[in-house]
């Protein structure tokens, strides 16, 4: 009888312990490359979705709904697009078809013919109150005035990155806007641009921006900070007038001209922090069909309650500075 090699246990259990480690790295090398074809695939798919073919028979390439006008305008998922001087433009929207999230295309084919979507026209979302949230592809690179005023259910926004300004009354009246992201390539805020976005609690600023235009962020209540960079010069009339959740701000030594009431009934304003050396320019009365009428920069009770600091050597120029020898109490740090 052939003799049986005796059983070795710890070698056998070596030998399982390996063929475990051995499957379990196969496995996981397998789920990885899954798993990275998998992201592979969605960030494809993410890249493509914007990109829309509208082909003969009104079928669109990605599922849109498609709507003709004319040969110059289409609707492609509520969302007006016109074609002008070779590339499109978001000109409108259908008001009883456009709500919740919108997503506006990149590029579109149309007719046969491929074109960018460069911009958004003026007035272009005016009063679409449905509207929740927006995606704005990177192609646009100019957004026109008072394109969002009045979306009041519109909560946060990304503007791209080619845009340069954010132009007069772009967002006014947006009340339910918490957020939003300015990019670096805009170097102006126009007029009323944020005016009663009642919502947004705090804002930064990029350091592109070199002026603040009128009324700005008027009447933002929710406001509680704001980042002002040393890029920006002048500061236009009543541009964070009504700011009432402000309780400080820093005026950076950029600055050279304020605009009247800039800072007037920022009722909980407790501390001014105004970093240049020679106290900006404040234009205090205007005249207009003979009459005079007188400005401030800050609310009494702001110039009696609040605290003035300003740098080292410069007390007596504030003292003397329209606007500024207001305040009751100035300290230099």
């Amino acid at each position: 009888m052939k003799r049986e090699r005796p059983t070795n246990l710890k070698h056998e259990l070596l030998i399982m312990k390996r063929l475990k480690l051995y499957c379990f790295l196969l496995l996981t090398s397998i789920a990885l490359f899954s798993l990275s074809s998998c992201s592979k695939d969605e960030e494809e798919s993410e890249s493509t979705t914007d990109k829309v073919v509208i082909k003969d028979d009104g079928t669109t390439s990605n599922g849109s709904l498609f709507k003709a006008i004319d040969d110059k305008n289409f609707y492609l998922d509520n969302i007006k697009y016109t074609v002008e001087d070779g590339h499109l433009l978001v000109s409108g929207y259908n008001v009883k078809g456009l709500k919740g999230k919108a997503n506006i295309a990149s590029s579109i084919t149309y007719k046969q013919n491929t074109y960018e979507v460069l911009g958004i026209k003026e007035y272009a979302f005016v009063n679409c109150s449905s509207l929740t949230s927006i995606s704005i592809p990177q192609s646009v690179t100019s957004i026109g005035k008072y394109a969002f005023r009045d979306c009041t259910g519109l909560t946060s926004i990304v503007i791209p990155n080619g845009v340069t300004s954010i132009e007069d009354g772009m967002f006014q009246c947006c009340t339910g806007l918490t957020s939003i992201v300015i990019p670096n390539s805009v170097t102006s805020v126009g007029i009323g641009a944020f005016d009663e976005c009642c919502a947004l609690t705090s804002i930064s600023i990029p350091n592109s921006v070199t002026s603040i235009g009128n009324y700005a962020f008027y009447g933002c209540s929710g406001l509680t900070s704001i980042t002002i960079p040393n890029s920006v010069t002048s500061i236009g009339d009543g541009a964070f007038e009504s700011c009432i959740g402000l309780a400080s701000i820093n005026i950076p030594n950029s600055v050279t001209s304020i605009g009247g009431y800039a800072f007037r009934d920022c009722t909980e304003l407790s501390s001014i922090h105004c970093l240049a050396t020679t106290p900006p320019s404040f234009v205090s009365y205007m005249i207009y069909e003979d009459e005079i009428t007188f400005f401030s920069l800050f609310s009494k009770d702001t110039y009696a309650k609040a605290t003035l600091y300003v740098p080292q050597g410069s007390l007596e120029a504030y003292k003397a500075a329209d606007g500024w020898k207001e305040f009751l109490n100035i300290v230099e740090e």
